[in-house]
């Protein structure tokens, strides 16, 4: 149903932006609309992070772990939470210094605290809720996490770019677009676990690299997805 909808919004337009090209192919499918299709990439004006220990006391007022795994997003079943908490078990086996830190609220929150507990990952996977301008919090993280298995573009994935986060995501949706390799940052099949907890585990035991992806990823997003250009290309097309 969605996707009929989507189809007659673009038939009935003149134009219609996409944030990615993995969205234009998915309208595409349709018939009749590609000609209409422009895609736009999603902006950001990179905010200033706070400092990692005023961010962690915010996220936690307790100490907790010396090396922080991050991940903002909704708890909405799309988002595949599920997925970094399994990750997480392997993760913790080999590194107990690490902690994974999940910034947001949702429907899901229940049956993944649950998942915690049945994995015995209590002293490994907290839940922060919901943060007003999440986004400055990031400075608290050591690395990146998103586990999503279907995204339009992944704005959460541009804010940890702004931080110069190493970043460890699935490749779905226009994830890759924003990260095109493995210099800008790790990308692994949608719901792969293991693949998930290999890629983390490579990126904690070589902490040079994965400061170097940082940086790299963190120049990509400040020169090609500013929201300067974002809006002198929406213009254009308006024009």
């Amino acid at each position: 149903i969605l996707f009929f909808a989507s189809a007659a919004i673009v038939w009935l337009s003149h134009e219609t932006i996409c944030v990615s090209h993995a969205v234009e192919r998915d309208i595409a499918r349709a018939p009749f609309t590609r000609r209409k299709l422009f895609v736009i990439y999603n902006g950001i004006d990179c905010a200033p992070v706070l400092p990692r220990e005023e961010a962690r006391a915010k996220l936690s007022p307790r100490t907790i772990g010396k090396y922080w795994l991050g991940m903002i997003s909704e708890l909405h079943p799309t988002k595949r939470i599920d997925v970094a908490i399994r990750a997480m078990a392997a993760v913790a086996s080999a590194h107990p210094e690490a902690i994974l830190v999940v910034v947001g609220e949702g429907e899901e929150r229940g049956a993944l605290e649950y998942l915690v507990r049945e994995l015995s990952l209590e002293n490994h996977v907290f839940f922060a809720g919901f943060q007003q301008d999440a986004a400055r919090l990031l400075g608290a993280f050591d690395l990146f996490v998103h586990s999503s298995r279907s995204e339009s573009f992944a704005y959460a994935v541009l804010e940890a770019g702004c931080a110069s986060l190493p970043v460890v995501a699935s490749r779905a949706g226009g994830i890759p677009e924003a990260i095109p390799d493995d210099a800008h940052g790790l990308l692994v099949p949608a719901g792969d676990v293991s693949a998930f907890a290999l890629a983390i585990d490579v990126l904690m035991k070589d902490p040079g690299r994965a400061h170097e992806m940082g940086a790299r990823f963190h120049a990509r997003v400040t020169s090609t997805f500013s929201k300067e250009r974002m809006v002198k290309e929406t213009f254009a097309r308006y024009r």
